[in-house]
């Protein structure tokens, strides 16, 4: 019964360990295996707006009286 008891806690820890490092490695291998093509990829470049360096120039207000 003893052996059992051990048994079961060397299972429960290895699933948890098991879980955490699949865990800590699903990013890099997500990045290994590189974007799906058939589904559009929101953190392409193209989809950023374009950053202007310099702010439009500021309108001058009209008077129209």
């Amino acid at each position: 019964m003893g052996d059992l008891i051990v048994l079961v806690i060397v299972a429960v820890l290895i699933g948890v360990g098991g879980v955490r490092l699949g865990m800590l490695l699903a990013p890099a291998v997500g990045r290994l295996a590189g974007p799906d093509e058939d589904e559009p990829n929101e953190a392409s470049p193209a989809a950023e707006p374009a950053i202007d360096i310099e702010p439009p120039p500021a309108e001058e207000p009209r008077d129209d009286a």
